[in-house]
């Protein structure tokens, strides 16, 4: 785990929102999961894009206000992790990761290879 967001500017993180011990049981209960699909959906429930670099964590069933580097910096992910997680699911629904699950073109037969 990351520290947390140290931008002057940073009117969200002045005080923090979420604790030391808070951000670590996040952080172990995302990475014990180790399936991207129930990573991405965690992250997508806990992401509210109204605008941009805001985002929301959602602790206890109860949503706070966090920017996204100390979002970022709790789950120690990457903006492609929050990209990838939101362009999974869409109005249509969900589109599951299949990876290692394509079978592509025709496959020669070991002998001849």
């Amino acid at each position: 785990m990351e520290s947390t967001c140290r931008h002057p500017n940073c009117n969200r993180c002045e005080e923090p929102r979420l604790t030391t011990e808070e951000r670590q049981e996040i952080f172990e209960t995302f990475w014990n999961w180790s399936d991207h699909n129930r990573q991405w959906l965690f992250i997508y429930g806990s992401v509210k894009t109204s605008s941009p670099r805001q985002k929301t964590a959602v602790q206890g069933g109860t949503q706070r206000r966090v920017c996204k580097t100390m979002f970022k910096n709790t789950l120690c992910i990457c903006d492609s992790w929050i990209d990838s997680a939101l362009s999974h699911f869409s109005k249509d629904g969900y589109r599951p990761d299949m990876r290692g699950k394509v079978r592509n073109g025709k496959r020669k037969d070991g002998a001849t290879v």
